[in-house]
């Protein structure tokens, strides 16, 4: 999402909690603020820059997601194939030795 309707003083808790846990956030935040931005800027970069590496981590998810979704799919299609190669097998009876024998001779043909 773009920050064009940033507020700060909503976002203020946040900032002020990261700040708190994050020294190396608290030295670039004393070098910048106010010498090359205002505090404001500074936490719109911050935060815009922390969304869009949370829509990349989603993305990714999403990515991972969809491969494993699609080699479960291609896993059971190929069980589906294998079950029914099986059955197609196995729904073919064999003939008995005697279906064997009849067919072995011609019906038209005189036996004496």
């Amino acid at each position: 999402p773009l920050f064009r309707s940033f507020d700060f003083n909503s976002s203020f808790p946040v900032a002020a909690a990261t700040l708190a846990e994050d020294s190396d956030l608290r030295k670039m935040r004393f070098e910048l603020v106010p010498k090359k931005v205002t505090e404001e800027t500074f936490w719109r970069n911050y935060f815009y820059r922390v969304s869009l590496i949370k829509q990349s981590t989603q993305l990714t998810s999403l990515t991972k997601a969809t491969e494993q979704q699609r080699l479960e799919e291609a896993e059971e299609e190929e069980k589906g194939e294998k079950i029914a190669e099986k059955k197609s097998t196995a729904e073919v009876p064999l003939p008995t030795d005697e279906e064997v024998a009849v067919a072995g001779c011609p019906a038209d043909e005189f036996i004496s």
